[in-house]
């Protein structure tokens, strides 16, 4: 029983923890950069993370053992040496696994009837994931193509693409990394393409949903 009401609740509030999670791992970073193990905090929101998108693709009650060997294999690079093969394929497995969760929040936003606060929180979570997930794609270009992006020397230079992913997503563009290949100029006209059409179409689905159910 006890199992069971916690199965129930994380089902219920998967979103309101991974979206806490997100903006941890989004802002506190830079924040703590002169903090002793500093890489053991990113370590720890970046497994919540990927375990909270792991729930959310598969579902708690569907959770098998075999989602831990697939969470340790996210999981277990971050403690190898980085090689450039290596790398590009982690950033490219990470940008899928957000990718994929985003997908799939936007799905279940979207084949909800009512708008409510369970909506409104994954609506927030299926944006940052989009923007992570397009942040790894700049990391795995920045990997393969080493002079695509002018960026500024970092404390951590996967933050940079983060940072970079986010300000083109928003369109806000303040140009401190700038995009210098066609590649890289290419995906940074997707990623903005996409976050405007983000915005509008899950705003006008949100708002739609609500009239709807004030004209009942």
């Amino acid at each position: 029983m006890a199992i069971s009401k916690l199965r129930q609740h994380i089902t219920e509030q998967g979103y309101t923890y991974l979206a806490v999670t997100l903006v941890l791992f989004l802002i506190l970073p830079p924040f703590l950069r002169d903090v002793p193990y500093l890489n053991s905090i990113i370590l720890i929101l970046t497994m919540l993370v990927i375990i909270s998108c792991i729930f959310i693709i598969t579902g708690f009650e569907k959770f098998r053992p075999v989602h831990i060997l697939f969470i340790l294999i996210l999981v277990i690079p971050w403690f190898t040496p980085h090689e450039h093969t290596y790398l590009l394929g982690e950033f490219l497995v990470f940008a899928i696994l957000f990718g994929l969760t985003s997908f799939r929040v936007i799905i279940e936003i979207v084949r909800i009837k009512v708008v409510n606060s369970h909506v409104i929180v994954g609506s927030v979570v299926a944006y940052l994931l989009m923007g992570l997930s397009f942040s790894m794609i700049c990391a795995a270009l920045s990997t393969y193509y080493p002079d695509a992006y002018n960026a500024p020397e970092s404390y951590n230079q996967l933050y940079n693409f983060v940072y970079y992913a986010f300000v083109t997503l928003t369109t806000l563009g303040y140009g401190d990394v700038v995009p210098l290949i066609p590649q890289s100029q290419a995906l940074s006209l997707f990623i903005a393409v996409t976050g405007q059409f983000y915005m509008v179409i899950i705003v006008a689905t949100l708002v739609g949903k609500y009239l709807q159910i004030q004209d009942t």
